[in-house]
């Protein structure tokens, strides 16, 4: 007979999460966004940890490990590596918000707007045809400031763009804020 532990984190849609968060008397709501991610809004009542910083976990082991513990980020890569991590650090029950505080945005739940908050108005598609008018060859980066992939490809995008300063042009674009 094999005894099955059952997981403490669990991944739930935003409606999902936005429904058990709400009748869990004793919920924590953790949000692990970067400071200039948490200056474009965040959700009421979060307390905030940045999952990058280097005192995260320290942070963390401060936590009431019995409590309900609903986490998010971004878009949801984040969050659900903190909800493993305070799983195997002993917490009972770890909620992650999947595809994060994006997707809640745009299901038009409540969240708490900054002035900072772009992330609705974008660039107009006026001022992306003018950016690349006249150039035969353009490389649009989508990116965000807090993807580590994105960070990885910046060296490689410098290369190119210093190789093809004269045929080609590179634009980053920010996709939280586009």
């Amino acid at each position: 007979c094999w005894l099955i532990k059952p997981l403490a984190q669990e991944r739930l849609s935003p409606k999902e999460f936005r429904k058990k968060l709400s009748s869990t008397s004793d919920a924590l709501l953790l949000d692990v966004r970067t400071p200039t991610e948490i200056n474009k809004g965040y959700l009421k009542g979060a307390v905030f940890m940045d999952f990058y910083d280097s005192t995260f976990k320290q942070q963390v082991n401060n936590l009431d490990k019995d409590k309900s513990i609903f986490v998010y980020c971004a878009i949801g890569g984040r969050s659900w590596d903190a909800a493993k991590l305070m799983a195997e650090m002993g917490f009972k029950k770890v909620y992650d918000l999947k595809g994060g505080i994006i997707v809640w945005k745009i299901k038009n739940y409540d969240y708490v707007k900054l002035k900072s908050d772009s992330a609705r108005q974008g660039m107009k598609q006026a001022d992306f045809e003018k950016m690349i008018a006249g150039r035969p060859l353009t490389f649009v980066d989508f990116y965000a400031p807090w993807c580590a992939p994105c960070k990885i490809m910046v060296p490689a995008l410098e290369r190119i763009e210093k190789d093809m300063k004269d045929t080609a042009l590179i634009v980053k674009i920010n996709a939280d804020e586009n």
